[in-house]
């Protein structure tokens, strides 16, 4: 990673000219809390840059080029060709010291497509990007996965002058080493289409994301029960790849010798950790605002195929009013705890259950990388590795308004935590946030954010962030 690192700085640092317009900030503060934990919504969805544990000053300076936003006057188009990078560490001071890097990165495009090498801030997904509790497969919870990249960002027209549009990615990542593999990767997939014309006034957007943890070494090899062959490694060759990007099933007559792991886990099932979202959202434009409503269904084997998980997901509803003092509003409710059912067969499709998500038997710290959830901050890592809290029922209420010159931004997250099958829990949280965001003179903006854990599943805090942005 150190040296990932070093290689994005330097070409940075080869890249940078006089006549660039290079963005540069600095932002400084500090998170205090009445325990010594962080509040929940403090810390959730902040890319790995909170710590657990609350006392914490911090400063991060950031420097970037963004493409060129302007239209060529010539031909009434984005430039065919244009660039950016970007550099952000971050340091934490006090109860928890560390240096991180959440972006670093070289991009490129070319009319349509995007290149892409590093590490930088997203959230994969159809949801309300700014207010949303989390979009189940990426949700911005966990520090950026280096990759490598090529997509879409934005929705290309293919076909009636706009009336069907794609984006998408395909990409190789770098999750490093975890408890119980070392070395292993990311794939990462998505696909989305949209139907309608900018100028409707109802647009209909849908697709998928895949992401699948792969390869690698264990950290201590072991003899396979059922094959009794020593596994030293689970596949790290491009047949491994396309077996992980396929999502194949091994497992069915046929398949046998295609390669990939030795372990009989995955020759039985699929090759590597398997999990993503089949999302669907419509945007209307009312004479009283913009709204959008939108569904993200689970999936991490067949229980969705065969619907037998269909009441889990993320439902959201968000609206942003016209001339009003409050620029959005949100409502979501998240349902993870049905998992397909209580009860697993292969021999009956119907109960296909247990899905016990964001976890895996060969990947065993699951859907997370460097102590974070990668995905929804709502299904917690553990800190004996893996996740140990899937199932959950949750409902966020949220709010952002401009009052007197100032930003204002109130969430609520109302959750109920059943922990796994095998391991049940039953206990009620509530997280309460509110921020103020005010533009300062010099170009500096003052952020105040208080927090407080209520209920079973958190202890019982109140905590507070303080800090100032600087445009240089």
């Amino acid at each position: 990673m150190k040296k990932f690192s070093l290689l994005v700085f330097v070409c940075l640092s080869f890249g940078l000219k006089a006549q660039i317009k290079l963005q540069k900030e600095i932002t400084a503060g500090f998170n205090l809390a009445s325990n010594s934990n962080t509040p929940f919504l403090l810390r959730a969805n902040q890319y790995g840059t909170v710590p657990f544990k609350s006392g914490v000053f911090f400063v991060s300076p950031k420097i970037y080029k963004d493409y060129d936003s302007l239209y060529s006057t010539r031909t009434k188009r984005l430039r065919t060709f244009d660039y950016g990078f970007g550099i952000e560490p971050h340091m934490n001071i006090g109860t928890s010291n560390q240096l991180l890097i959440p972006q670093a990165y070289v991009k490129a495009r070319l009319r349509a497509f995007e290149f892409f090498i590093g590490r930088r801030k997203e959230i994969m997904g159809l949801v309300d990007t700014a207010m949303t509790m989390g979009s189940y497969s990426v949700s911005g919870n966990a520090i950026p996965i280096p990759k490598i990249e090529i997509s879409f960002q934005n929705y290309v027209p293919i076909l009636g002058k706009g009336l069907l549009s794609i984006k998408g990615n395909f990409a190789h990542g770098w999750f490093g080493s975890s408890d119980s593999v070392r070395k292993f990767y990311l794939h990462q997939k998505s696909l989305y289409v949209k139907i309608g014309k900018p100028a409707w006034k109802v647009n209909l957007q849908m697709g998928l994301n895949h992401q699948v943890q792969w390869g690698g070494y264990p950290t201590k090899p072991f003899k396979d029960a059922k094959t009794n062959v020593l596994v030293t490694d689970f596949g790290n060759d491009l047949s491994t790849l396309i077996l992980s990007a396929t999502g194949v099933r091994l497992g069915k007559a046929g398949n046998e010798g295609l390669g990939g792991s030795g372990s009989s886990n995955e020759q039985l099932n699929r090759q590597g950790n398997h999990l993503g979202s089949v999302d669907i959202a419509i945007d209307a434009k009312t004479k009283l605002g913009k709204l959008m409503i939108y569904r993200q269904s689970l999936f991490e084997d067949g229980s969705l195929y065969y619907l037998n998980n269909i009441n889990d997901g993320l439902l959201g509803l968000s609206f942003s009013p016209k001339k009003s003092y409050v620029s959005n509003l949100i409502i979501e409710y998240l349902r993870t705890d049905w998992q397909g059912g209580p009860y697993f067969s292969d021999l009956r499709n119907e109960l296909r259950g247990r899905d016990n998500y964001l976890n895996n038997s060969i990947y065993q710290g699951g859907w997370q990388f460097k102590g974070n959830t990668i995905g929804t901050s709502l299904i917690n890592s553990s800190n004996n590795g893996g996740i140990d809290n899937n199932r959950i029922k949750a409902v966020k209420l949220g709010a952002i308004a401009q009052i007197l010159k100032s930003h204002h931004r109130i969430d609520l997250i109302l959750s109920r935590n059943f922990g796994q099958y095998g391991k049940p829990i039953d206990k009620k949280s509530y997280a309460i946030f509110y921020s103020l965001d005010k533009n300062m003179a010099n170009s500096l903006n003052l952020n105040i954010a208080i927090a407080s854990d209520l209920g079973e599943y958190w202890p019982t805090n109140f905590g507070t962030r303080i800090s100032l942005r600087k445009i240089l």
